[in-house]
């Protein structure tokens, strides 16, 4: 896609630092929101510590980004076809700042929504969008909640029979933070796999693979590492009241259902997963209680995200290009 590599060599090393630093930026959004929608549940509810679900989650982000996180690349390289290099950069600081800007306010932000709604705005400034795969990735989009609620409310079902049958309090507890780890460590594999493609796709090609490749997964990790606390105590605490269980089966819907997206190559939000497992569950018993406020404000920042980011990057370029 970045055939503008094959200009001469003095003009190759700045522009592949100005994508690496865009790459990463991109990348350290996603961890940075991603993680918190991916642990946020079972560390506001005091299940998992703040610092080791940080920790956890950083390393297996990057496994999942650099060992599976390839099904998506072409499909998302394939979304639109640019020439000007100045324009695929300004997709990944519009995303990125429109996840960082959102994120100020405690909204728990999709940043594979906004980069999709980046591209899309580039696309359009440059005549060429692989409508099929817009298509495609906007169904993936409304599938997500709705898959993390019906997978939220089977498994809880499912497993709250099984759970009860263990009649001791320590058992019980230890039960649920083993399973509280394991859950969260296969969740943060499955964001690096699936948000991977977002990352590197608009500046996907053969010349810079490895090296954005690498790029990518550490910036993964490093917004793992200091996700946000705000993001964290909105998925978790404010959109319902769990039980234990319930919270260990909410993250194994998510993270099961953002799973089934990546082996399908179609990015899409862990944070509308989540919010999908958490209403499930909570409609399967674990609580009757959701907060509806908080869920109308989520969905309006799943709207909003998008298009924010697309008419940043025509305002970015269009002022880039009167200077």
């Amino acid at each position: 896609m970045i055939y503008y590599f094959h200009y001469k060599r003095r003009s190759v090393m700045p522009l592949l630092l100005w994508i690496s630093i865009a790459v990463f930026l991109l990348g350290w959004s996603i961890g940075y929101s991603g993680v918190a929608s991916i642990f946020g549940v079972s560390t506001a509810n005091g299940i998992i510590r703040y610092r080791t679900s940080a920790i956890l989650s950083a390393v297996f982000v990057f496994i999942g980004a650099y060992f599976g996180g390839h099904r998506g690349l072409e499909n998302v390289s394939s979304m639109i076809f640019i020439e000007d290099p100045r324009l695929e950069i300004i997709i990944a600081i519009s995303a990125a700042l429109t996840g960082i800007i959102l994120a100020q306010f405690g909204i728990s932000v999709s940043i594979t929504q906004g980069i999709i709604g980046a591209i899309t705005a580039a696309g359009l400034m440059a005549g060429n969008v692989n409508w099929t795969i817009l298509y495609q990735i906007i169904l993936g989009w409304i599938l997500t909640p709705i898959s993390g609620i019906i997978l939220g409310f089977l498994f809880y079902k499912l497993f709250k029979p099984f759970f009860n049958k263990i009649k001791s309090l320590f058992i019980q507890q230890t039960t649920i933070k083993i399973l509280s780890i394991i859950v969260g460590v296969y969740g943060s594999y499955a964001l690096g796999a699936n948000n991977f493609a977002v990352v590197v796709g608009p500046f996907f090609s053969h010349q810079s693979d490895s090296i954005l490749i690498i790029i990518g997964a550490l910036s993964f990790s490093f917004g793992a590492i200091i996700y946000s606390r705000r993001i964290t105590n909105t998925v978790g605490r404010k959109i319902t009241v769990l039980d234990p269980l319930g919270v260990i089966i909410a993250m194994f819907a998510q993270s099961t259902t953002v799973w089934i997206y990546s082996l399908l190559g179609i990015p899409v939000s862990v944070s509308q997963a989540i919010v999908g497992g958490v209403i499930g569950v909570g409609l399967a018993g674990s609580s009757r209680l959701v907060s509806w406020g908080t869920m109308l404000k989520m969905i309006i920042g799943w709207l909003f995200t998008p298009i924010m980011s697309g008419v940043m990057v025509a305002f970015i370029y269009l002022l880039l290009t009167k200077i």
